[in-house]
C-alpha cells in the first residue's frame, strides 16, 4: 500500500511503523505548507491513503471524484510508542478502507 504522510505527522515514523507499505512524508516530496485540497489532488492515483492528525479535513475537504482514501488519527501526541501499542488495529483498519473515503482511527487508550 502507498502511504502519504501528511506533514503534520512525525517524519521518522516510517522506518519505525508500517514496515511493508511504500512510505513517504510529504515534506520529502517538497509539499511543505500546501493547502488540504491541492494535496489531495496531486497525491490521487500516487497514493492509496493520506494519513493524517487534521481532524478538521473530513469537514473541510471533499474525496469526491478521488481514489485516495484519508485515515484521519484521533490521537493526543502523535508518538510512535502510542502506533506500536495499536498497530495491529491500525493495519486491520487501514486495509478495509474504501477509495474515496475518510476514516476516523481512534488511538486513545
Amino acid at each position: 500500500m502507498k502511504i502519504l504522510l501528511d506533514e503534520c505527522m512525525p517524519q521518522r515514523l516510517p522506518t519505525n511503523i508500517l514496515q511493508g507499505h511504500d512510505i513517504v512524508h510529504g515534506r520529502e516530496l517538497g509539499w511543505h505548507g500546501i493547502q488540504n485540497g491541492d494535496l489531495l489532488r496531486r497525491a490521487n492515483g500516487d497514493y492509496d491513503v493520506l494519513l493524517t492528525i487534521d481532524k478538521n479535513m473530513p469537514y473541510q475537504q471533499s474525496l469526491k471524484g478521488l481514489q485516495i482514501c484519508v485515515a484521519v488519527l484521533d490521537i493526543l501526541q502523535p508518538g510512535v510508542e502510542v502506533f506500536s501499542s495499536h498497530l495491529m488495529e491500525f493495519e486491520v483498519r487501514m486495509s478495509s478502507m474504501e477509495p474515496g473515503s475518510f476514516n476516523i482511527i481512534s488511538l486513545r487508550s
